[in-house]
């Protein structure tokens, strides 16, 4: 709820930065663990609940790219 407040007026920054984490924890998960970590469950762990906090429309529609 704090990162939605923080990005109120621009939420696709949030998904963003999100974006970027997410990335980050995949090369780390993929790193100590041998087995590749689950798209879907990261995905929905960093952006999935993005739009439903902020009331946005998709993050990555906004941003003019096609949707998953």
């Amino acid at each position: 709820m704090e990162l939605a407040a923080q990005y109120a007026s621009e939420p696709h920054y949030l998904a963003l930065d999100m974006a970027g984490l997410l990335n980050e924890a995949a090369e780390d998960l993929t790193r100590l663990n041998p087995t590749s970590p689950d798209p879907a469950a990261l995905h929905g762990r960093f952006l999935g609940w993005i739009r439903h906090v902020t009331g946005a429309r998709s993050p990555i529609r906004s941003l003019g790219h096609f949707e998953c």
